[in-house]
């Protein structure tokens, strides 16, 4: 995955990161509030966080089976990014 990494330059990064953020956020606003995760509006948030998150993974499935075990294996981990188990849940419901 640092090779996905590398070929951006830092800007780059920081604005998908910022971006990234912002989806979970209103993600978990719509979790917090009881929306169901098959309610298009979250459906369509959760598809944006699933393309921000594969194009650093060049939609390789492999090493998207590799990051989503990281993370279901490491909830405490740094690189989530607010991520925790029960929103991760959530997002894989609403893109199912």
């Amino acid at each position: 995955m640092r090779n996905y990494y590398k070929q951006y330059d830092e800007q780059t990064l920081k604005e998908a990161e910022q971006e990234f953020r912002m989806v979970l956020e209103k993600i978990r606003s719509e979790k917090d509030k009881g929306t169901s995760p098959s309610s298009s509006k979250v459906q369509a948030m959760a598809k944006k966080w699933g393309d921000i998150v594969y194009s650093f993974t060049g939609n390789n499935q492999e090493l998207k089976k590799q990051t989503e075990n990281f993370h279901a294996e490491n909830p405490d981990n740094g690189l989530q990014f607010g991520m925790d188990a029960e929103l991760y849940k959530y997002i894989q419901k609403a893109l199912d």
